[in-house]
């Protein structure tokens, strides 16, 4: 007791140090962030390792299925059977959004937990004609 510390205290402190400064960082980007988003009304993530070439794929698929004909679109539109998918009825203060969206899941599809304990899922749904589309959304 009272001399060197063991190599176990000696890990449990810059393990501790570790811990302290990562929530130090966090709190901090979690700042910077909400200080974007009132002051400018969005933020942009830089060095996250995603590809340049993925994003570019994803966008230009993504614009491909919003170029489609609405028809086209309406077929994988969200319903009360799936909240995933297109949708272009949004409201905002009870008035109709000028945006049309595709929502997807990372892993997937979206789970719901229900008051039974049973999860409702919702798989992401994608337009058949477009099989680009659905590997440029690939998450993993």
């Amino acid at each position: 007791e009272g001399g060197a510390p063991t190599g176990q205290s000696r890990l449990q402190s810059e393990a501790s140090a570790l811990v302290e400064d990562y929530n130090r960082k966090r709190e901090a980007v979690v700042r910077e962030v909400g200080l974007a988003c009132e002051e400018w009304g969005f933020f942009q993530v830089i060095n996250h390792g995603i590809p340049a070439s993925a994003i570019r794929n994803l966008k230009e698929e993504t614009r491909d299925f919003f170029a489609l004909p609405i028809e086209e679109k309406v077929k994988v539109k969200r319903s009360s059977e799936n909240a995933l998918g297109y949708n272009d009825g949004e409201l905002t203060k009870n008035t109709r959004d000028w945006k049309e969206v595709f929502d997807v899941a990372a892993d997937g599809a979206y789970r719901l937990p229900g008051d039974d304990g049973d999860a409702q899922v919702f798989p992401n749904r994608w337009p058949s004609d477009l099989p680009l589309f659905r590997l440029a959304n690939r998450f993993n």
